[in-house]
C-alpha cells in the first residue's frame, strides 16, 4: 500500500464537522463531497493499515485545514484519487 507523504495530493471526503453545508463564495460543501487536498503533515500508524495526516483541502475559491485525518472511505477520511 502506498504511503502518503508531505506534498502529495489526495481526496478528502467532507463530514458534518468540517464545514459541511456551509456556502463559501460559489462553492457549497456538503457531507460526503470529495475535494482535492494537499498532505501537509503525516503521523505514525496507530493501526497497521490506517495512516493519519493533516490536510489543506481546496474547494471553490477557499481552503480549509483538517487535522489528524484517517485514511478510509467514510466521511471525514482521506483516500487516494481513483486511477483513470
Amino acid at each position: 500500500m502506498a504511503r502518503a507523504t508531505i506534498g502529495r495530493i489526495v481526496h478528502y471526503r467532507f463530514d458534518d464537522k468540517a464545514r459541511a453545508g456551509q456556502t463559501v463564495a460559489v462553492a457549497e460543501v456538503s457531507a460526503g463531497d470529495y475535494y482535492p487536498a494537499l498532505v501537509v503533515k503525516t503521523y505514525p500508524d496507530y493501526e497497521e493499515r490506517i495512516q493519519r495526516v493533516d490536510l489543506q483541502v481546496f474547494y471553490g475559491p477557499g481552503t480549509v485545514w483538517v487535522t489528524d485525518v484517517p485514511q478510509g472511505d467514510e466521511h471525514g477520511c482521506w483516500q487516494w484519487p481513483p486511477r483513470s
